[in-house]
């Protein structure tokens, strides 16, 4: 999984300038961007496969 941040917060990450556990500690799990294919990322898997479904279901148990 791949936090995401932006504006400030992203400048303070790519500065090297950020406690790394408050952003942990402040981190949403429904805004975790998943590794669908490999260097393909989501929110969420496509539930109209198999696959998906099962992904979904992988996702979930984390």
């Amino acid at each position: 999984c791949l936090p995401m941040l932006s504006g400030e917060a992203a400048q303070s990450v790519f500065d090297g300038d950020y406690d790394e556990i408050e952003i942990r500690q402040e981190w949403q799990e429904e805004n975790t961007l998943h590794e669908w294919d490999e260097g393909e990322f989501q929110l969420e898997p496509p539930l109209d496969t198999e696959e998906g479904r099962a992904a979904a279901d992988e996702w979930d148990e984390r």
